[in-house]
């Protein structure tokens, strides 16, 4: 996030970045012939829906009557209809609905169709060598399967989501940033090197048989120094009240104590895993968040090996895999206050069953699929049996190294599932197991060439931003249908905010009512810079609606500013009412109205985006400044701030 000034009495950091109100200014004459309009548009959920075969081929010829779609279990009635084939053609954009009113397309099919891919390396959730197959296979295929006028961002997540390579339609420019990534050592192969090291000792321990004849005494706490880090007090080994003890038996206390640190590493490294999936998860949900505001649909080709969902289970089954049947042969050895369950408990005692992320993983899929962002994961983990061995060195003899093993295949299966879920409820594809990065980019391809958009009423809500869930079905026999799970209920505000902050960060714009901005000179305060601009509006592109007297116009700003380090401002939005006299109207339209700003700002500021929606037309502009404090900018700061 952004380090602006913040000030005291609950000033939001953006308030004190604004450092006034906005103030009306004059009208500068631009000629400009557009005629105003008093019509008002509808707010309508579209949602855009692949049908195909079982074979995965696109089914098209489908027509709106075909279509049943449900919000929450309910039915809703299909508003906006229209279908686009492989060649891109649009069909069905007006059809008519049973109550014979004309039904228009939500959108340009061009719109929807233009395909904003985001390459996505997660690079804390996948092998080197898996990593180094899957950049083998882009190389070879990107350039041929994405369509020219299509973008294409490359990101990486390392201990944060970077973007390495903002959009852009110039591949070599992708492949440059590939080979940069390739070079870079994998952060996955420090957590992977820990649980490969307590997997191997795992299955080295000694579960031998031991003389139980002789009275023993109970054994020892755990020494807090073994295994692979493992610390800690005791784990529950009673206090030596019955007949027998083990005190004579070194090779059964070493074999004990291997046990008790083994548990204790668990733990340990059940919650480094589990902190750093979380980790990754919630920042994919970040991540998902700046897309929202880019218009079309977003596939994000997502690299990685997948996310288990339970990070510590496959540690404590393997520790339970290998001990639990030994503990019952020795417990003869034991004093009788000492249970075979009692090291069980260092493990389930602490908690590692409750570090789930299934809900966490529900969040960062309804974001995606409110945000319109299509997961397609690849992965190459898992393809044969192989990985297990190399993962753990020796686990595969015995009974005990056959059930570690298969915690082992456990989580491989657990991670697959999280890719396949990522896909099927953000309406994308997954291949698990496969290195065919060709195929993936060439469903991606199909899915947004030839699919059906659908468009309802928005319903009446509280706009908490809770989740809806969206069903689609399709009267046609053997047909698959996907798309993204639900909608969020978002203000408009929220939306626009979206927007603004997608500017800032990926610096692209949308600029349909023609604003223009103005910087005036920058000046340096201190370690902080006061920067005007001017926000023009050219009246003639608003909508506006008359009373007979006068014309009035309901117009939003809202403002982000996004740092050198790409965290950015929350969006703060400012009303701007707009009336004039009907005697003034003719004049007025062929102006534009400005608005100036003043924003401090401090030196690792670098854009400035700022949205105008016409709240009447429900028609947005977002466009943007760049600034470089630490030159030009700079100097012109202070070569102002001396003649002040």
């Amino acid at each position: 996030m952004t380090s602006y000034r913040s000030t005291a009495g609950g000033v939001s950091p953006l308030a004190a970045l604004l450092g006034v109100a906005l103030v009306v200014g004059p009208l500068a004459a631009q000629q400009r012939g557009d005629t105003f309009t008093d019509s008002i548009d509808v707010d309508v959920v579209n949602v855009d829906v692949v049908v195909t075969d079982k074979a995965g081929q696109p089914i098209t010829g489908l027509t709106r009557g075909d279509f049943e779609i449900f919000e929450d279990g309910k039915p809703v009635q299909l508003t906006n209809f229209y279908a686009v084939d492989e060649a891109g053609a649009s069909l069905g954009a007006a059809r008519m609905p049973e109550d014979g009113a004309v039904v228009q397309p939500s959108r340009p099919p061009g719109t929807t169709q233009r395909l904003n891919l985001v390459i996505f390396v997660d690079n804390l959730n996948i092998r080197p060598e898996n990593r180094k197959l899957l950049f083998e296979k882009l190389r070879e295929e990107l350039r041929s399967d994405v369509i020219p006028g299509n973008r294409v961002m490359l990101v990486a997540m390392n201990n944060r989501v970077e973007v390495i390579e903002p959009f852009t339609e110039d591949l070599d420019r992708i492949f440059a940033a590939l080979d940069s990534i390739e070079r870079q050592t994998s952060v996955h192969a420090l957590l992977d090197s820990q649980r490969r090291m307590f997997m191997s000792r795992l299955a080295r321990s000694d579960v031998g048989d031991y003389d139980c004849s002789r009275p023993r005494r109970p054994p020892p706490p755990p020494s807090g120094s073994g295994g692979t880090g493992g610390g800690g007090t005791g784990t529950g080994t009673g206090n030596g009240g019955g007949s027998r003890a083990i005190s004579g038996n070194r090779g059964l206390l070493h074999a004990i104590r291997d046990a008790q640190n083994l548990a204790l590493d668990v733990n340990r490294l059940g919650e480094q895993r589990y902190q750093a999936a979380r980790g990754t998860v919630q920042s994919l949900q970040f991540f998902s968040d700046t897309l929202g505001g880019l218009p079309g649909r977003k596939a994000l080709l997502y690299l990685s090996d997948g996310i288990p969902m339970r990070p510590a289970e496959s540690l404590s089954e393997a520790w339970i895999a290998k001990y639990s049947f030994w503990l019952q042969q020795i417990k003869g050895c034991l004093g009788d206050g000492f249970a075979a369950s009692d090291l069980q408990r260092a493990i389930t005692g602490s908690g590692t069953h409750n570090l789930d992320l299934h809900s966490d993983f529900t969040r960062l899929t309804e974001k995606a699929s409110d945000n319109r962002v299509a997961f397609y994961p690849i992965s190459n983990h898992g393809r044969g049996s192989s990985f297990i061995s190399a993962e753990v060195p020796g686990s595969t003899d015995g009974q005990s190294g056959t059930m570690i093993r298969g915690a082992m295949i456990a989580e491989s299966h657990s991670r697959a599932a999280s890719l396949l879920q990522m896909a099927e409820d953000t309406g994308g594809q997954a291949l698990t197991g496969n290195a065919n990065v060709g195929e993936l980019l060439d469903r991606v391809r199909r899915d947004f060439s030839t699919f059906y958009s659908l468009g309802y009423a928005l319903p009446v809500a509280k706009r908490d931003n809770a989740f809806h869930e969206i069903k689609v079905k399709v009267r046609c026999d053997g047909a698959r249908v996907r798309h993204a799970s639900g909608r969020k209920d978002k203000t408009w505000v929220d939306r626009l905010g979206d927007m603004t902050a997608a500017a800032a960060l990926y610096e692209l714009e949308s600029n349909p009512l023609g604003i223009q901005l103005q910087r005036g000179e920058p000046v340096r305060e201190g370690n902080r810079f006061k920067v005007p601009i001017l926000v023009q509006i050219p009246l003639g592109q608003i909508q506006m609606a008359s009373d007979g007297d006068k014309y009035k116009a309901d117009l939003a700003l809202l403002v982000v500013v996004r740092d050198s380090k790409g965290g950015f401002s929350p969006p703060r939005q400012f009303d701007l009412p707009i009336e004039i006299p009907t005697a003034q109207i003719l004049q007025a339209r062929q102006q534009s109205a400005g608005y100036p700003l003043e924003l401090e700002m401090k030196k690792n500021a670098r854009v400035v985006a700022i949205s105008v929606r016409d709240n009447i037309g429900q028609t947005a502009s977002v466009v943007k400044l760049d600034y470089d404090f630490g030159g030009g900018d700079e100097k012109k700061a202070k070569k102002k701030g001396k003649k002040g």
